[in-house]
């Protein structure tokens, strides 16, 4: 089974929480949204993921490292996704 996450948007309704990263960033705990969904996905047997990624996408790439495949969307700043 395949997974696709959207994470390429501003976040532009969260800028007072996430402070120049994108919204998937933001920690709950000591794990971050982005996180935590990669390893839901994971836990239920579900290994080809793939995320969208736009805004400050190099962030999101630390993150998850090679854990994932990624796709570049340039024009995340009209489609905010």
């Amino acid at each position: 089974m395949k997974a696709i996450i959207m994470a390429a948007g501003v976040g532009k309704r969260l800028q007072s929480l996430n402070i120049n990263k994108p919204k998937c960033l933001i920690a709950v705990g000591s794990t971050t949204l982005i996180r935590r969904s990669v390893n839901l996905l994971v836990s239920k047997g579900i290994s080809d993921i793939t995320v969208i990624v736009g805004f400050k996408g190099h962030l999101i790439r630390n993150e998850l490292n090679n854990d994932v495949a990624y796709f570049e969307n340039p024009d995340f700043h009209s489609t905010n996704s």
